[in-house]
């Protein structure tokens, strides 16, 4: 799943938030936007798993907004 994550509390520490992802995901990957802002998450993991993460890199749920992006997949990775 491919996510935007906005955060209102600052700052974000991307490596915290990444460590806390592979945890559950190893090949998660994340990066700050050009805002500073927003995070873009792509991991394979459920809602609750991204919320529990962000939650243990210091972002709680009520701090966070998470928007789902659909899905680029073409399906031909897996035949």
């Amino acid at each position: 799943m491919e996510y935007t994550i906005h955060l209102s509390a600052a700052p974000v520490d991307v490596d915290r938030v990444r460590e806390a992802l592979e945890d559950i995901d190893p090949s998660a990957i994340v990066d700050l936007a050009q805002n500073g802002r927003d995070l873009r998450v792509s991991a394979n993991l459920l809602d609750r798993e991204l919320f529990g993460a962000l939650e243990r890199a210091g972002h709680p749920a009520d701090a966070v907004r998470v928007t789902r992006l659909p899905s680029v997949c073409c399906g031909s990775c897996s035949g």
